[in-house]
């Protein structure tokens, strides 16, 4: 599994425009931390931590997209992780066909 490089996550900027955006900032917090478990152990119950986290914050992204005033660059970063977060999935889990 690939973890997020610090540089490409959004939660500082994202923290600072929206500062009550609480449910995407804690969710990236969550994966983070349901990353440093998995890589211990390597269990597939730890890389479901890392979806169902991952799920949570590709849908609260797509619903920020839908904000007014966002600057170009929290636009870029969001776009990132949202590119991140699809490569994540069609490659660790597979479901292209199903999501």
């Amino acid at each position: 599994m690939v973890s997020l490089p610090k540089a490409m996550l959004p939660s500082k900027i994202l923290e600072a425009v929206m500062s009550d955006y609480t449910i995407l900032t804690n969710n990236i917090k969550r994966s983070e931390l349901a990353y440093r478990i998995y890589c211990k152990d390597k269990k597939y119950h730890q890389a479901l931590h890392i979806f169902y986290a991952n799920k949570i914050i590709y849908d609260e992204l797509n619903n920020l997209l839908q904000e007014n005033g966002l600057d170009e660059s929290v636009l870029e970063s969001i776009f990132n992780y949202l590119f991140h977060l699809e490569d994540w999935f069609f490659t660790v889990f597979d479901i292209r066909g199903r999501y």
